[in-house]
């Protein structure tokens, strides 16, 4: 950036073109806007520092994205009400101003909402509803009927920009891939929930969630989303550097796709302290497909399961892996695992097990030698609830096999052995579950008092 200085020098006044380091340049304040309109007007005049849209003159949705990307970032507080975006751009793709079509977002921001069931922000089924190049911060809202033929229906992330979703509802949306999110950069989900999200039109990858370039999604419920692969979640390495996928303390359900019901990757990660129930693959022809909890063909690096409990999930017609399919050459990490009522089988692959699963049926699985797994045996598990905590859960009974049969020692995630203190609730581990005095941890997502 260059500034104008005027010089006087021998009774002249010389004009100077000065180059400004980056470092040494003004900084711009950081500002709030609250929106105080649910129109869907742009800003009359972007970059004067006021949200103040044409023609009501009120400080609109789409004119505080506007200014916030003029003046070079802001914070956006969003009172309880409907967002309706109504500025279709027939243009589209190539619009990235904010002006019509969906949200776009250039620089760091942060939304506040009221709540996720109190401000809404709908596309109408017009555009997609955000595209973020930016770091964007979204809390307490729900985004809803984004639509678009190409990726990411509710949110798309630009390679560019960076999510932190807490506190939301994204569904109702649809897209090419990732109709819920498409994660085309870093991505963080916290307490939220994206579900029934193309169920009609499936997307081809994600109907829920597509990961691209790493994701960490914690205390959430990824649910009812419909795709050709990956009916809840998507992941793959867009780099090629090694970009995982973490599900923390997270449920993933009733999700349906042609392969990976629930989860389908390309890329490494783990699952710990998570549910994965009731999800399907036999959208494929003649209603077949793998892998109706998790299709895995991650060719980086080894995908880890730790106290997850993978239930009531099913393949196709003619399929074999209800649970989890490992593709060939691949390979799976389990750990203090449930694997059970699943459809044909519970797994098919290879897998390495790292002590206390419980397998009902491992037909077709390549497991490694492991004295203390148990199979053939029903973990007896109550049906999927509210059990306390952010996401429905599967509790034992007091009969289950699966009830206090890890010693402390074992009570651990990861190859490194680091304690596990907390169920997917966030309940303490270990608790002494059968009464008999010590404690230990149960096998799966929940420990029972």
């Amino acid at each position: 950036m260059s500034k104008l200085f005027a010089v006087t020098l021998a009774g002249m006044c010389l004009y100077v073109f000065v180059s400004v380091p980056a470092h040494a340049r003004a900084v711009i304040p950081h500002v709030i806007y609250t929106v105080n309109s649910t129109l869907d007007e742009p800003d009359a005049n972007p970059g004067n520092g006021k949200c103040k849209s044409a023609p009501s003159r009120k400080c609109t949705l789409r004119a505080a994205i506007m200014e916030s990307n003029a003046v070079g970032g802001a914070t956006i507080i969003l009172p309880a009400g409907t967002y309706q975006l109504t500025h279709k751009d027939p243009a589209e793709p190539s619009e990235d101003t904010g002006k019509s079509g969906d949200l776009d977002v250039l620089v760091p921001l942060k939304f506040k909402g009221a709540g996720k069931g109190l401000t809404i922000i709908d596309g109408k089924g017009l555009d997609r509803v955000f595209d973020l190049f930016g770091k964007t911060k979204i809390a307490r809202m729900t985004i809803q009927n984004g639509a678009t033929a190409e990726n990411g229906g509710g949110i798309k992330i630009e390679g560019s920009g960076k999510l932190v979703l807490r506190n939301s509802v994204v569904t109702d949306n649809q897209a090419l891939n990732g109709s819920g999110i498409y994660g085309g950069g870093d991505m963080t989900l916290i307490h939220s929930t994206v579900w029934y999200n193309n169920c009609v039109n499936k997307a081809q990858q994600g109907g829920g969630i597509y990961v691209g370039y790493g994701a960490y999604i914690s205390q959430t419920r990824i649910s009812n989303n419909c795709a050709d692969q990956g009916g809840g979640i998507f992941a793959t390495d867009l780099a090629d550097v090694r970009l995982d996928v973490f599900l923390v303390n997270s449920t993933v359900d009733s999700n349906k796709a042609r392969e990976g019901g629930g989860i389908y990757t390309y890329t490494g990660g783990y699952v710990l302290n998570s549910t994965i129930v009731s999800n399907r693959a036999n959208l494929g022809s003649g209603g077949s497909g793998e892998g109706g909890g998790v299709y895995n063909s991650s060719v980086i690096e080894d995908f880890s399961f730790w106290n997850a409990t993978i239930v009531g999930n099913s393949a196709g017609a003619g399929s074999t892996a209800g649970g989890i399919y490992v593709a060939p050459f691949e390979n799976a990490n389990l750990k203090n695992t449930i694997l059970d009522f699943n459809s044909p089988d519970d797994c098919e692959g290879s897998f390495t097990s790292w002590n206390y699963n419980l397998i009902y049926n491992p037909n077709g699985c390549a497991l490694s030698a492991d004295p203390s797994t148990q199979t053939g045996l029903h973990a007896d598990l109550k049906p999927l609830a509210s059990n306390g905590g952010p996401t429905p859960t599967m509790g034992l009974y007091l009969v289950s096999e699966a009830l206090d049969a890890i010693p402390v020692a074992h009570c651990t995630w990861s190859s490194g052995n680091i304690a596990l203190t907390t169920d997917q609730r966030g309940f303490p581990r270990p608790v002494d579950g059968d009464g008999n005095g010590k404690a230990k941890c149960d096998i799966g997502a929940v420990e029972m008092p």
